[in-house]
Parts: C-alpha cells; structure tokens; sequence
C-alpha cells in the first residue's frame, strides 16, 4: 500500500493562508486598520500577478523598456537582418531600421516577453511580444517609468 503523498503547493499555500492570518489578527489587535487594509491589498497585488508584473518592469533595462514601449505602442514585430545582429521593427508597411539587437531581444526572450516565431531553421529571425508582455507593460509600470 502506497502512503499519499502531501501536496505540497497546497500545504504552501494553506501555511501562507494562515500566517497571513495570524498578522492579520496580530495588527486588528494593536487597532491598526491602516496596516491591515495595506496588508490585504499587499496580498491581493501578489495574488493578481501585479506585483511580479512590477518587478519583471523594474528588472530591465531602459532599452528594453524602450523597445517594449515602442513595440506595445505599434502593434509590431521584430525581424533581423540577414547575417547581423540587428533587428528591424516592423508594423505592417512601416519599417523602421536597426531598433535593437540580439542580447536585448534574447534577455526579453529569457524573460517571457518575447517569443520567437522564426521558425525551426532561424527560431530568433522574427520575435512577438508575448502576452505576459503585455501583461508586464499594462500592470507593471508605474506612472512616470
């Protein structure tokens, strides 16, 4: 007979639940309804994806802050340019030249926010935004970054 093994991102995630609780309780008791309030909105951000939304943002670099703002704004994809490194954006019959290069695009691939549509010979010939991009440009951003 086989012993069940516990589950353990439920486990995880009961003993956040109560910890959370027990904070909750602690901080009602000493009669902080302001720490309370930003505890569950601190919780409710995690539990949404905003704040790792908020830090993948923070964790680029400008470039690739700019190359996401430009791509987010033109609906558009990247092509290289054959036996280069760098690569065009391009937005329907609009190309605009020599926007970035690899290591930008292949650090926002490591990240989720780029996938390669090259297909099976050139994977990284053509590169989309993803839609956890999109996700990271919406929510993660603060105004003024």
């Amino acid at each position: 007979m086989k012993i069940p093994k516990p589950d353990i991102e439920f486990e995880i995630e009961k003993q956040n639940r109560e910890s959370n609780a027990r904070v909750r309780a602690l901080l009602e008791a000493e009669g902080r309804p302001d720490l309370v309030a930003e505890l569950d909105q601190r919780i409710r951000d995690v539990n949404l994806g905003l704040t790792q939304a908020r830090n993948v943002w923070h964790s680029i670099s400008p470039a690739q802050r700019t190359l996401l703002t430009l791509m987010m704004q033109v609906g558009s994809k990247l092509i290289r340019e054959e036996k280069t490194s760098f690569y065009d954006l391009v937005a329907g019959p609009k190309v605009e030249r020599r926007v970035t290069r690899r290591p930008t695009v292949r650090s926002l691939i490591s990240r989720d926010l780029l996938c390669c549509e090259g297909g099976a010979f050139d994977p990284e010939a053509v590169v989309v935004l993803t839609e956890n991009a999109r996700f990271v440009f919406e929510k993660g951003r603060v105004s003024g970054s």
